[in-house]
């Protein structure tokens, strides 16, 4: 077995900390202790047992299999099960929820208190239209390149990383939107997009019969 430098013990020792550790590591153990009350000792041992013995018990099973904790699930239940499983595990801790609330508890402790209603409102307006700008443009591209593959028609520019590019902007786009569902001043416009986009389909098709 290959024996780690101080170096790499330091660097894997930092990234499994900033792992775990978080806002809610600051915020959860004192709320959680102030709600414990004079039961101090059953909610410690709970906590310990939930934030702390669970998560390293994973580590140390991950350790255990060398890291190949893929291969191990997949061995065990059909491949495409473990695919989908560690899919939804990855988007729900990054994507889907730790980003958005994140950046959604960011914006309102630093940003939000300088802006008055109206400024949020229009900044809603704005960020709902620019999302609107920027997914016509990457499928737009996504359809172009497409077609030039099917047509043996190659392109002078070729974009950096396509198509993984286009997909990671799609995915940072509906971040947003998820982001704007956790600021109370900006749900309204998450509420407005899917009928704006509705009515633009219906006015689209409507002048394409007519034409």
């Amino acid at each position: 077995m290959k024996s780690l430098s101080k170096f790499e013990i330091l660097s894997i020792g930092l990234m499994v900390f900033s792992i775990f550790f978080g806002a809610g590591n600051l915020i959860f153990p004192p709320a959680l202790g102030q709600a414990a009350g004079t039961r101090l000792l059953p909610a410690i041992l709970g906590f310990l047992l939930t934030g702390v013995g669970l998560p390293m018990l994973g580590i140390v099973a991950i350790a255990l299999r060398g890291g190949k904790y893929t291969e191990f699930i997949a061995s065990h239940v059909h491949p495409k099960f473990a695919l989908v499983l560690l899919s939804v595990l990855y988007l729900t801790i990054g994507p889907l929820f730790a980003i958005p609330r994140t950046g959604a508890v960011s914006f309102e402790i630093g940003i939000r208190p300088f802006l008055a209603y109206e400024d949020m409102y229009l900044l809603s307006i704005a960020v709902a239209a620019a999302v609107i700008s920027w997914v016509t443009i990457v499928v737009t591209h996504l359809k172009f390149r497409q077609y030039c593959a099917r047509e043996n028609h190659p392109t002078k520019f070729h974009a950096l990383l396509y198509p993984f590019a286009n997909y990671l902007c799609l995915v940072f786009l509906a971040g947003i939107i998820l982001l704007m569902t956790q600021i109370p001043d900006m749900q309204l416009a998450v509420i407005v997009l899917p009928i704006w986009l509705i009515l633009l389909g219906v006015g689209y098709t409507y002048r394409k019969k007519k034409a």
